[in-house]
């Protein structure tokens, strides 16, 4: 099996038992890991078919968690949706991020896009399992900003990369929340591992995509676990000097980081701040 990521070869990591969430399209799913990038794919969900993935992920979400007593594998959720909404609020406020063409890529029912709404900041939501806007729709302009939360973890190959990339305008910007680790656990008992869950990313392998796809500066934002990859390395100096000013000044800003080149990998700072 080679990484989807970095074409290196993988290994079998681990494997983990489903059976307790009676699902038909899963009883065991067997992990594999990069032996470059440490980037770790489910081995058996890769190899489903497109319907055999589809039914685990309506199975899941239709009829698991319906029943389930928790109701929710994320119960920060929506929490989180709200804080990634001020955020981008407020960066628009501040005259960091510019309204224009922004989708929302993989938004499932289209609830951030809802609450940045309310704020008058519209959106396209796209969702190929849900009835926002049609692929051809998608495809027929190109955007200043795409949005992804919640996605990366569900992707069995680079298609959903490469798909969302070519939206962007050549100066435009990514916005990305997933899990990413130094190094993923060798546990199967590891709370991430759902069963749509399927690959787990690393800073290397983080890095790999940022430059794969022409990222030059990133920012990381704490309270939201969101991420901002720009293509123009230049916009970092219009960013950080606003953010300067906000965050010194007028208090508005939250927290985040910046790495002036690469994926931000913001656990490795000593302390929080605004640049690197």
């Amino acid at each position: 099996m080679k990484c989807f990521i970095c074409n290196s070869d993988m290994h079998y990591y681990f494997s983990k038992d489903f059976e307790r969430y009676n699902l038909k399209e899963l009883k065991k799913a067997d992990y594999w890991v990069c032996e470059n990038c440490g980037f770790v794919s489910s081995k058996t969900h890769a190899e489903m078919s497109d319907d055999q993935w589809g039914s685990l992920n309506h199975s899941y979400h239709g009829e698991f968690l319906k029943n389930s007593p928790i109701k929710t594998d994320d119960p920060k959720w929506d929490d989180r949706l709200q804080k990634q909404c001020d955020f981008i609020v407020n960066l628009v406020n501040a005259g960091i991020l510019k309204k224009g063409n922004w989708v929302d890529w993989g938004c499932g029912g289209g609830d951030l896009a809802d609450k940045l709404n309310e704020h008058n900041i519209y959106l396209q939501k796209y969702d190929r399992y849900f009835p926002h806007i049609s692929e051809e729709q998608l495809k027929s302009i190109k955007y200043d900003l795409v949005i992804n939360t919640s996605v990366l973890e569900h992707v069995r190959d680079m298609n959903p990369f490469i798909e969302m990339n070519g939206l962007l305008k050549d100066d435009g910007i990514m916005a990305v929340h997933t899990l990413v680790r130094e190094e993923i656990p060798y546990d199967p008992n590891w709370f991430y591992l759902l069963p749509v869950h399927c690959s787990f990313y690393t800073n290397k392998a983080m890095q790999i995509i940022f430059d794969k796809f022409g990222y030059k500066t990133s920012i990381y934002h704490y309270e939201s676990s969101l991420w901002l990859w720009f293509k123009v390395q230049e916009y970092k100096t219009e960013f950080l000097e606003i953010a300067k000013k906000y965050k010194d000044e007028l208090k508005t800003l939250p927290s985040f980081s910046c790495k002036e080149n690469g994926f931000m990998d913001y656990w490795k700072l000593k302390k929080w701040d605004i640049a690197r």
